[in-house]
């Protein structure tokens, strides 16, 4: 009977030197997970034709996938005040790809109301929305296969997550680039293109600046003076 007694005693005085944290915690709540873009929507760039030679003029086609009971925006709102825009900069600048045209909103546009200006509404799409534009490939870009960054592009997905309004931009690693490979040769640039490319490829030269007033003193014959006439003096900007 003094052996049993000794044995549950044992038992009990392990049980209680378990470790608390052992014992689950149904009152525990875990980590809240970040939103990020990619839970919002997901956003790409295709390049049509994949190939293409130095001169050609290809179409660049950016699509933003909204999650479902998400949300996009326009580039140009009517309401250029309205809460919410994307920002696509395909400006002409010097790179394997020359972006020429003008950006368009697609059609699909809706309205919703504004939380912030009550009797306003803004514009919005829900689904699948896509931008296309004309770009150039460089004439003097090299054959390979390109990787051209949209360089000050964003866009931006909205939707409710734990009841609530969260929108998020794109950083710069979330927006791809436009991918296309470079064939040898080349053809000769459309010519609705042709100066726009010829301005990028050869930009006039900056002119010189010009020294501030005050600096360029012009050398005159100071009137009046009984030194030497032939002798040049200098005389103040003001004075002359």
């Amino acid at each position: 009977m003094t052996r049993f007694l000794v044995s549950f005693s044992l038992i009990a005085c392990s049980l209680a030197a378990a470790p608390v944290s052992a014992q689950p915690n149904p009152f525990e709540k875990g980590p809240k997970k970040r939103t990020t873009f990619a839970d919002l929507g997901k956003v790409t760039v295709e390049v049509t034709p994949k190939e293409a030679k130095p001169g050609e003029t290809v179409r660049v086609k950016l699509t933003v996938v909204p999650a479902p009971g998400a949300w996009t925006y326009p580039v140009n709102p009517k309401d250029s005040t309205q809460p919410g825009a994307n920002r696509i900069n395909w400006e002409p600048k010097l790179a394997d790809l020359i972006f020429v045209g003008s950006i368009a909103d697609p059609p699909g546009i809706k309205l919703k109301e504004r939380e912030d200006k009550p009797g306003s509404k803004k514009e919005y799409y829900e689904g699948s929305t896509s931008w296309t534009l004309n770009a150039v490939v460089s004439p003097k870009a090299t054959p390979g296969a390109k990787k051209v960054p949209l360089a000050g592009s964003s866009v931006q997905v909205c939707g409710e997550v734990n009841g609530r309004e969260v929108c998020l931009n794109t950083s710069k690693d979330e927006m791809p680039p436009a991918e296309i490979t470079v064939l040898d040769g080349s053809v000769p640039v459309e010519s609705k293109y042709a100066s726009i490319i010829e301005a990028i490829l050869n930009p006039a030269p900056l002119p010189k600046p010009s020294d501030p007033p005050g600096l360029q003193t012009p050398i005159v014959v100071g009137p009046g003076t009984k030194a030497d006439p032939h002798k040049k003096v200098a005389i103040p900007p003001e004075e002359y």
